[in-house]
């Protein structure tokens, strides 16, 4: 999948985690706490159908720039996004963040070159992608994922002598279990039931997040990863 002119193959998963209120709220309080505080340039790449952008301006009272490249996915604009990072002038933004986007993209250390070309020194990226390639099933194979990550893809994807190391951690460690359980479910479609991803959100999602405190150093089913830009190209 290229990053420009492709369709999302997961549209029909994106409608339903829709309903997954606990874990978009979560992921929403994610990017807002971790923005810069003098940041005033945001960029959300592969920003879907601008869902999130539309949240976190909203609670940062702050413009977001989206980046989709998916062309099924620009009929949920009402202004158009960019879509692609080669669209953005070098050095422009003071924030990037993406949310389950990099394991779409078969070159991905392409797009953490352009994450750095467009942030500002000091500038900051934050990543939330799924995690641990052990996980891998027919929901990754039905969006069109090429990979899950783990910590180690960090040294593959950063240049230590441009990024500095801000925060890498696991999060929601009981999706770990629940990822196991469904790739040995016998679910071939790739899509869970409504049932059980409502069950998941409202009970145990939230139950997740506190035991994150104790076990995102180890375990989850998603991986952030937030890195601070040092160098100068």
């Amino acid at each position: 999948m290229s990053e420009v002119n492709m369709n999302y193959e997961g549209e029909d998963n994106l409608e339903l985690m829709k309903l997954a209120q606990n874990y978009n709220k979560s992921l929403v309080a994610l990017i807002v706490k971790n923005k810069p505080p003098k940041a005033k340039d945001i960029l959300d790449f592969g920003s879907g159908d601008g869902w999130f952008a539309r949240e976190v301006a909203a609670s940062l009272k702050q413009e977001v720039i989206c980046v989709e490249p998916a062309q099924n996915m620009l009929k949920y604009y009402e202004k158009p996004p960019l879509t692609s990072l080669e669209q953005c002038e070098t050095q422009s933004v003071d924030f990037v963040y993406s949310l389950n986007v990099l394991e779409h993209i078969e070159d991905d250390a392409r797009i953490i070159d352009e994450f750095y070309r467009v942030l500002r020194k000091n500038g900051e990226l934050l990543l939330y992608l799924p995690a641990f390639p052990c996980l891998y099933s027919s929901m990754d194979k039905h969006v069109g994922h090429y990979r899950r990550y783990k910590r180690s893809d960090v040294k593959r994807l950063f240049d230590t002598a441009k990024w500095q190391v801000e925060k890498i951690c696991y999060a929601d460690s009981l999706g770990w279990f629940a990822s196991l359980v469904f790739k040995f479910s016998g679910n071939d479609s790739g899509v869970p039931s409504v049932r059980m991803l409502k069950l998941y959100d409202s009970v145990f999602y939230p139950i997740s997040l506190g035991l994150d405190k104790l076990f995102g150093k180890f375990l989850g089913k998603n991986i952030v990863i937030r890195m601070m830009k040092e160098g100068e190209e």
